[in-house]
């Protein structure tokens, strides 16, 4: 598919959502497309960098990829606080319950991270 292919994917997927959202001005999930639409624009920046720095082999890059999972963990508890504000329960317990996955991977990747002698070879010396 390429990266041609991922962007063409990627601008008809936002398109869609953006069109969903505006098709009825009145519907409550307008908000809601808004919002997932601008956490996940915010998720897919940090993916990019992250794996910049990663696959450019930069000093930073455990840093920076530790900084990427606890961004993604606090952008979820984000949803979570804004479905629960707004009454969407369903939706705030699919919130709830994705924290978990995201929750661990922090913590078995941060300490990997962060005392690996194969980490410190490859990015920091």
């Amino acid at each position: 598919m390429g990266i041609i292919g991922g962007v063409l994917f990627l601008g008809l997927v936002l398109l869609g959502l953006v069109t969903a959202a505006f098709a009825a001005p009145d519907a409550p999930t307008q908000d809601v497309v808004l919002v997932e639409l601008l956490l996940t624009s915010i998720r897919l920046v940090a993916l990019v960098y992250t794996a910049l720095r990663f696959f450019g082999k930069r000093r930073n890059a455990p840093r920076v990829l530790l900084g990427y999972m606890l961004l993604h963990l606090i952008l979820i508890l984000l949803e979570l606080a804004y479905f629960k504000a707004t009454g969407l329960d369903e939706a705030a317990e699919a919130a709830l319950s994705s924290t978990v996955q995201p929750g661990l991977w922090f913590l078995v990747w941060g300490s990997y991270l962060s005392r690996s002698k194969r980490v410190a070879a490859t990015f920091v010396r």
